[in-house]
């Protein structure tokens, strides 16, 4: 990811529930120090995953927007996001329960 970066590949897009969380880390630690300058970071949240991985339903109410956010905030180590975007779903991909 450093030599994307410095290659000018600047727009990074990854979303709270890819790998529960795990690629945030991943991103956190490429862009530590001046990396982070570099990037243009996008997250997408509000997804609602199953412990199978199935992805069942979207969850965008503003309280758990607030902790979705402090998470991956703390998971990538950084201050700020430039692009934080809820999960769009087709109802035909979503379990009716």
């Amino acid at each position: 990811m450093a030599a994307a970066l410095d290659a000018g590949i600047s727009h990074l897009n990854t979303a709270d529930f890819y790998s529960s969380g795990h690629n945030e880390m991943l991103i956190g630690e490429a862009l530590k120090g001046s990396q982070r300058e570099k990037a243009f970071l996008a997250v997408t949240f509000g997804a609602l995953v199953a412990l199978d991985g199935f992805m069942y339903g979207l969850d965008v109410r503003p309280q758990h927007i607030k902790n979705y956010l402090a998470y991956t905030l703390k998971r990538l180590n950084v201050e700020y996001i430039d692009l934080y975007q809820s999960g769009l779903w087709m109802s035909n991909l979503l379990k009716v329960t």
